[in-house]
């Protein structure tokens, strides 16, 4: 399953959880997060403690209030990122188990 979630306050412990919860209840292998308030050196923290092993390709670069994250298993499906900007990500996802892919554009 593929998933955005436009979250406000994921600095907080609780929507950490919440993520956490919602990922493996609806087994998620893909989700893009829209956050403003987290900073870069806590993103790799927050996504190396809540999912673990998982990737995370963000637009930090772009911009530092406007960030985007897509957060993907890496055992299920890849992302590569094609083109970013300070409003969006633009890449190609493949599913591993059927090989199939698809581009992932806002």
């Amino acid at each position: 399953m593929i998933v955005t979630w436009n979250v406000k306050g994921f600095n907080q412990e609780v929507k950490h959880k919440e993520l956490r919860l919602f990922i493996k209840r609806n087994k998620v292998n893909l989700i893009a997060i829209y956050e403003h308030r987290v900073r870069d050196e806590r993103e790799s923290i927050i996504v190396r403690k809540n999912m673990a092993g998982w990737n995370l390709c963000t637009n930090d670069s772009n911009n530092v209030r406007g960030r985007i994250w897509v957060i993907w298993n890496p055992n299920e499906v890849t992302f590569t990122r094609k083109e970013d900007a300070v409003q969006y990500i633009h890449g190609l996802v493949m599913i591993k188990q059927s090989n199939i892919q698809f581009s992932l554009w806002p």
